[in-house]
């Protein structure tokens, strides 16, 4: 491996070094090769801040592959790709029971879980909790662990000041850490401060932008500011990272719905719903398009599908096919129903353009100041 060095104001090389090692021990050449940059640059750290920047996450090399195999495929997004990262972290913390980084990844994998709506937020959510929590137990400066909690504050808690907290902490500790800006991003949209949205947003994806899940937050904060045709163009570019990742396609869809172009965006949520299965708010998001789109037989059918599933994390998809329909009523007393399943989408969609539909009823105002939207 060669490691180099280089000014960026002129292209000027400062320092070169060619490494032969055996990688068993991958912490001992990452050690070897920091101390080496650290002489060519003749920084002087004092011992707690060396502590911390030669801090190994674990002394096991596996558990240590095995986290890096979870995040790929937490990145990739989408249930099964998720279902494996959410078994590989388990997997690493088999090997090492006190690996914070695995424990928070754990928390990634069980809160995207609730969020797609394959798993109900009382069945997912307080795992995410519990796994987030011995993270920063083991490690209070952990930036992905505070990220991930002001996460979950963000959605299930509805706390917006504490999750702002969190996620403003863990930009602190690494402001690399894309996640840590998407998830700010997520919760400021929420929030109706689109400009903030927007920033974070970008920059997550100036960190990461290969990650297909992150390459969504720009486009999702453009489309809950009425950015319509950005939206559309940024989406687009998204799915060429992943064409088969059905968030995507629901983000196009409804940016499409938004500028009343209704037969492609029908188009694009079929494609989302083969995609993403039966995870009940995706089937939502088709039937309410359907129902948009004048397709009221397939929108039916939907419903008449969702209301046959058992209860407890199908109340707020259920909604929105009524919303499709134009049953502004139904679609109210199903979104009641969403707030005491404790339905993540209540805060990312109810702010969006979709229910501006619902936005001058009395009673819909007041259910976002439950779930503490103003």
């Amino acid at each position: 491996m060669t490691a180099q060095l280089t000014d960026a104001r002129n292209g000027y090389n400062l320092w070169s070094e060619t490494y032969d090692r055996e990688m068993g021990d991958v912490f001992a050449v990452e050690d070897e090769i920091s101390h080496a940059i650290m002489r060519a640059l003749q920084v002087h750290l004092v011992t707690g801040d060396s502590l911390t920047l030669l801090r190994r996450p674990t002394h096991d090399v596996e558990a240590y592959e095995l986290y890096l195999k979870g995040r790929y495929f937490y990145n990739k997004g989408g249930f099964g790709p998720v279902e494996q990262a959410l078994a590989y972290f388990q997997q690493a913390l088999a090997h090492d029971s006190k690996y914070a980084l695995a424990y928070a990844g754990l928390a990634d994998a069980y809160q995207s879980l609730t969020a797609s709506t394959y798993l109900g937020p009382r069945e997912g959510m307080p795992k995410a909790r519990a796994a987030v929590l011995k993270a920063l137990a083991l490690e209070p400066t952990l930036a992905d662990a505070h990220a991930s909690l002001g996460d979950q504050l963000c959605v299930y808690d509805w706390d917006a000041s504490a999750a702002e907290r969190e996620l403003r902490r863990a930009i602190e500790l690494n402001p690399s850490l894309a996640n840590a800006h998407y998830f700010y991003s997520h919760c400021l949209a929420a929030q109706r401060r689109s400009e903030e949205a927007l920033a974070e947003a970008r920059r997550a994806h100036e960190l990461d932008p290969l990650n297909p899940e992150v390459a969504t937050g720009l486009p999702w904060a453009l489309y809950a500011a009425r950015r319509y045709d950005e939206a559309i163009a940024g989406q687009q570019k998204s799915l060429d990272l992943e064409p088969g990742f059905a968030q995507a396609h629901m983000l196009l869809a409804l940016s499409l719905a938004g500028k009343g172009r209704y037969a492609e965006a029908l188009a694009e949520a079929r494609k989302m719903a083969a995609l993403a299965g039966d995870a009940p708010s995706f089937v939502g998001i088709l039937g309410y398009v359907a129902g948009r789109a004048g397709e009221r037989a397939e929108a039916q059918h939907i419903l008449t599908e969702l209301e046959r599933r058992p209860p407890g994390n199908t109340a707020f998809a259920i909604a929105l096919v009524h919303l499709g329909l134009g049953n502004n009523d139904q679609a109210l007393r199903w979104l009641q129903t969403a707030y005491q399943e404790r339905s993540e989408w209540l805060v990312f969609f109810t702010p969006a353009p979709l229910f501006d539909l619902l936005r001058s009823d009395p009673r819909f105002r007041a259910l976002m100041r439950k779930v503490g939207i103003e």
